[in-house]
């Protein structure tokens, strides 16, 4: 059986460090909330639908990773539309026209109205497989292919497509394997669209001249500042950090370095990272304040170019193993962090908290884990925001056999 996480690890050349062993505790009472279900219309067993997702507005985006409809785990992505009734339905399925097996189609993916990027990490172009994002937009409720985008300087096993962003005309990629600074220290590449074409703008490399490991292997962006998460700092021991950069439209800068006041070893600050405006919201998953990786988000703040900490998100009822911030959103005062190895509805069925800001500070708003959640869904795997809405992965889910997958929509306003 196919395990996301080995995907997720062993390219870059990581030891998971997250021992995947049940705690044997009673589960903890998780109250209703309203919530709809995504599942693919043809998913299958070993596809995990729900490994990436996106949302704007009416619109939602799920990565199926290891479909096969172009060859053994080639990859797609399904996009979804809300209805006047507040239904939500499949509006089409994105492959990409040159996929083949094994390409990852879906690792990541993110959508900004009518566009959507889809990352494909083990893509080739030209026989080597360097990764490759692909550009889809919408004209009525067609989508169709605008551009395949590649790395300038790109080489094989540079992982690009690992993480993709999107807003409006930009986007940003992350290639966390890319050697140009050193073995794995990563890079990140911007993109923007004039009429149909999109040109690369800059590549991005941890700054000012500092070391890194996988940086690229999370991406923001927002308006004309993006966030780059790094799993490891430079020190050779998974503490993490992350990069701002902002652009005046034409050339990129780097504008600041973020990392925890408290980091330590194995924390992997930057695994996940979320931006918004002067926000930015940071997951360590394997940070220990409660307990042996059972995670932390970190909030920041920018004021007149210059960021500071504002908060440090732990949840109410954490516990070791949990991975809380393995995957983070924010939309102004709003964040969702992900616990995909939380253990409510059985071993690894995840969660996903609710967070809003009240006079300066961040305030658990709620717990959500799904209705019919069972263990090994991993809900929270993945985690977008518009608004108040929020769209969750699972790809872990079984409606259509073993980590067929799902994800889910629901308010982070309805009280849990």
């Amino acid at each position: 059986m196919k395990r996301l996480e080995h995907f997720l690890w062993q390219p870059l050349g990581i030891i998971a460090v997250f021992a995947l062993a049940a705690c044997g505790e009673e589960p903890t009472p998780v109250q209703p909330i309203r919530e709809l279900k995504l599942v693919a219309k043809d998913g299958a067993a070993n596809d995990s639908f729900g490994a990436s997702v996106g949302i704007s507005k009416d619109t939602a985006i799920v990565g199926a990773v290891w479909d096969d409809d172009m060859g053994t785990d080639s990859g797609s992505a399904y996009v979804f539309v809300r209805g006047d009734d507040g239904t939500w339905s499949q509006q089409a399925k994105l492959l990409a026209p040159d996929g083949k097996e094994n390409d990852a189609f879906g690792f990541s993916v993110d959508i900004s109205e009518d566009t959507a990027i889809v990352g494909a990490t083990n893509a080739s172009e030209n026989g080597v497989a360097m990764g490759a994002a692909y550009v889809f937009v919408r004209t009525g409720s067609e989508w169709k292919l605008e551009a395949k985008l590649l790395p300038s300087v790109g080489a094989t096993d540079d992982q690009f497509g690992f993480a993709v962003a999107l807003d409006g005309e930009i986007a940003i990629i992350g290639a966390p394997a890319d050697d140009e600074i050193a073995m794995d220290a990563g890079a990140a590449y911007t993109f923007k669209r004039s009429g149909t074409s999109w040109i690369e703008q800059a590549k991005l490399v941890p700054a000012p001249g500092g070391m890194a490991g996988y940086f690229g292997a999370a991406v923001a962006i927002s308006a004309s500042s993006t966030l780059v998460g790094a799993w490891d700092d430079g020190s050779g021991k998974n503490r993490g950090i992350a990069f701002v950069h902002t652009t005046d439209g034409a050339s990129w800068i780097s504008q600041a370095t973020l990392q925890a006041n408290d980091i330590a070893d194995g924390d992997t600050f930057g695994y996940s990272v979320g931006l918004s405006g002067d926000a930015a919201i940071v997951g360590a998953i394997g940070h220990d304040a409660s307990g042996t990786d059972g995670g932390a988000a970190y909030l920041f703040v920018r004021s007149k170019d210059q960021w500071s900490q504002e908060d440090k998100l732990l949840p109410a009822d954490a516990t070791p193993k949990d991975a809380f911030g393995s995957s983070v959103a924010i939309w102004d005062d709003l964040a969702t962090v992900g616990a995909y190895w939380d253990d409510d509805r059985g071993d690894y069925s995840g969660s996903a908290y609710t967070f809003s800001k009240t006079n300066g500070h961040w305030i658990e708003q709620g717990k959500h884990a799904p209705l019919d959640g069972v263990a090994g869904q991993k809900f929270g795997c993945a985690a977008s925001l518009d608004g108040d809405l929020a769209i969750v992965g699972a790809y872990g889910d079984n409606d259509f056999g073993d980590e067929s997958g799902s994800a889910y929509v629901f308010s982070v306003l309805d009280s849990p």
